[in-house]
């Protein structure tokens, strides 16, 4: 039961970094707040359309 919690909190911990560089195109004139909210949205549209894709 320990270790699931530990595992658990581990996840929470997860993070990922990426460099302005790589999106600079895409969000030049936005703030690094404004780019990381575009991005999380846009990632969770597409974790709700790759979710509802069904494979035949």
């Amino acid at each position: 039961m320990v270790r699931l919690i530990l595992e658990e909190e581990k996840l929470k911990d997860r993070k990922l970094v990426v460099k302005a560089d790589k999106f600079k195109e895409h969000f030049s004139g936005y703030s690094i707040e404004e780019a990381e909210f575009i991005i999380g949205e846009v990632l969770d549209e597409w974790k709700k359309r790759k979710s509802s894709i069904t494979f035949k």
